[in-house]
């Protein structure tokens, strides 16, 4: 297969209702150059396989269809893009989200030709809720475009865009890094930090700039059944924060900084979910609950001072209430961790 200039990656698991208005604003796109939509679809059981098939026999050359005889979940389908495209450039759309703006793929490819310097062209979205309810999602930044490095990023100081408004240079993705994610597929927690959006800004990051425009060019729409929206409020906070210990280790320890986003929503998620109702806590899973020990144990392993901001936060609780949920976590999960459970205040021994 020749090398096509621009490839569009589009993941898809029934989203019968939306993925036709989807294609459509694909194949809506006004270019100069040839591009082509590649559509990996995870053994949907709705009317998904049947839309997608009309548009594969409509414009066979335009649309390819990457079909799974079993569900093996979004990032392994992600990749399984990335391993096929051959493409100068390369973005993602999912198919519950649309584009409205005709003229977005040839004016980021435009930009990055004439900006080697450049990794990322990202623009600016609306946002749909399920009431259909629009609105603007970028609305502090004032400025016409902003431009941003990896530094930027670290320190959230980097307007970038999402999964429906970024095209990057492929220069990044190769052999070598899709064997070092392969192996967090099937992983709930692990495979969420390299299939979203903030993994392919941070590693194109690496390798060049991001030129953000304040220009709408999309709608994403936000469906109370994705991953993050569908969880409870510890396994959102969890999912955040097992993404920046990753990002930490996938760049070789280089930048402490994802370390100190990690502490930093650790101290979010003890204020909001378990200062503010313990007893709601005890609504969480066995895997939830084990999922927090692990994750507190790696920050405390990274810093052990850190450990005394965590008894802090601990210890303005009620020592009735705390105590009740500490018990709670004991039997059913029996945690080992002595080091942590210490820190946290607890006083029955293991």
């Amino acid at each position: 297969m020749s090398k096509i200039k621009l490839s569009v990656l589009m993941p898809s698991y029934n989203k019968g209702p939306y993925i036709r208005q989807s294609i459509d604003s694909v194949l809506n796109q006004k270019t100069n150059f040839d591009f082509n939509l590649i559509i990996t679809d995870d053994c949907s059981t709705d009317e998904t396989l049947g839309i997608i098939n009309e548009y594969v026999k409509k414009y066979p050359r335009r649309v390819i269809l990457l079909p799974s005889d079993k569900n093996q979940g979004l990032l392994s389908n992600i990749i399984k893009a990335y391993k096929f495209m051959n493409c100068e450039y390369f973005c993602c759309l999912d198919p519950d989200d649309y584009l409205t703006d005709e003229h977005f793929y040839q004016n980021a490819v435009d930009f990055l030709e004439s900006h080697k310097d450049f990794s990322i062209y990202a623009a600016n979205t609306s946002a749909i809720d399920e009431n259909g309810k629009i609105y603007t999602q970028n609305t502090n930044y004032t400025d016409e475009y902003y431009d941003s490095d990896f530094q930027d990023m670290l320190v959230n100081r980097a307007p970038l865009g999402n999964t429906i408004s970024s095209v990057f240079r492929n220069d990044v993705i190769d052999a070598d890094l899709i064997s070092k994610i392969e192996q967090f597929v099937g992983s709930q927690y692990d495979e969420a930090a390299y299939r979203e959006d903030d993994f392919r800004n941070r590693i194109h990051l690496q390798s060049g700039r991001a030129h953000w425009v304040n220009n709408v060019v999309g709608v994403y729409r936000y469906t109370p059944s994705g991953l993050y929206r569908a969880s409870n409020r510890l396994k959102k906070h969890l999912l955040k924060i097992v993404s920046y210990i990753n990002m930490y280790m996938f760049f070789d320890k280089k930048y402490p900084e994802f370390m100190v986003m990690a502490k930093d929503r650790t101290l979010q998620m003890l204020h909001q979910v378990i200062r503010g109702n313990l007893n709601a806590v005890l609504n969480f899973s066995q895997g939830e609950v084990a999922k927090f020990f692990e994750v507190m144990g790696k920050i405390v392993s990274y810093d052990e001072q850190y450990a005394d901001e965590i008894t802090k936060q601990i210890m303005r609780d009620c020592q009735e209430r705390r105590v009740r949920w500490y018990e709670y976590i004991f039997s059913v999960k029996k945690a080992q961790n002595h080091k942590v459970l210490y820190l946290l205040g607890l006083k029955i021994k293991l």
